[in-house]
């Protein structure tokens, strides 16, 4: 005879990368419920039909010789299930897994900046949309692990089997962001030092056809997306 149970939970996974044309900080934090409606209004959330445009740079300039600087981040709220059974002499078997998880990219306004100067350049905020927009393609690549991830766990007891699941769970999904978020640090600073912070023209028109083919094979609701 088989047993079954339902264990829901609910996490917030948020990484927030600072980024600049010369270094970024990692941070990590939870909004608080009281200031939720604020912290809506002070982040954009990816899309190809809301591109960004120099109003959302909301910061002060730092100073320096840079003209811009973006600062990104990822945010996904998900429920963590775990199904539990028992088969007749047998030890509890818990199945963990992210119920639809979605990670989102997200644009900081009230942190990211641009001078007088660079309000005028077309070509810098295309520069700065470059680096939102492969936030959005490593957002699809994590959405796409976290939802093909499972972990099993037996134990006879059951609710140390379903603690014992969930746990790891959440181990691995932590496992899972660090490791798409070393990928992206790397990808964004690749990005800067190729295009030289998008002064070189043709770095730039070749790596804004490569972020748009990128966008293309990880869009999930491309059948064609592997």
């Amino acid at each position: 005879m088989k047993r079954l149970t339902l264990l829901t939970k609910c996490i917030w996974l948020l990484v927030v990368l600072l980024f600049s044309s010369s270094v970024w900080a990692g941070i990590e934090g939870e909004p608080a419920e009281e200031n939720a409606s604020e912290t809506e209004s002070a982040i954009k959330t990816w899309s190809m039909d809301d591109p960004l445009v120099w109003d959302d740079f909301q910061a002060s300039p730092a100073g320096g010789r840079f003209a811009a600087q973006t600062v990104w981040s990822w945010q996904s709220q998900n429920r963590m299930l775990v199904n539990c059974s028992q088969a007749s002499g047998q030890p509890w078997r818990c199945v963990a897994s992210l119920d639809t998880p979605l990670v989102q990219a997200i644009f900081l306004k009230e942190f990211s900046w641009v001078t007088a100067s660079g309000r005028l350049s077309r070509d810098l905020l295309a520069h700065e949309q470059g680096h939102f927009d492969l936030v959005e393609v490593f957002a699809r690549r994590m959405t796409s692990d976290l939802n093909a991830l499972q972990v099993t766990v037996e134990n006879d007891d059951r609710l140390q089997a379903e603690t014992e699941s969930f746990n790891a769970l959440d181990e691995a999904a932590q496992a899972l962001i660090n490791q798409w978020s070393d990928q992206a640090i790397a990808e964004q600073e690749r990005y800067e030092r190729e295009t030289n912070h998008g002064t070189v023209r043709s770095a730039q028109t070749r790596w804004q056809a490569q972020i748009r083919s990128l966008l293309i094979q990880t869009d999930p609701t491309s059948v064609s997306n592997s």
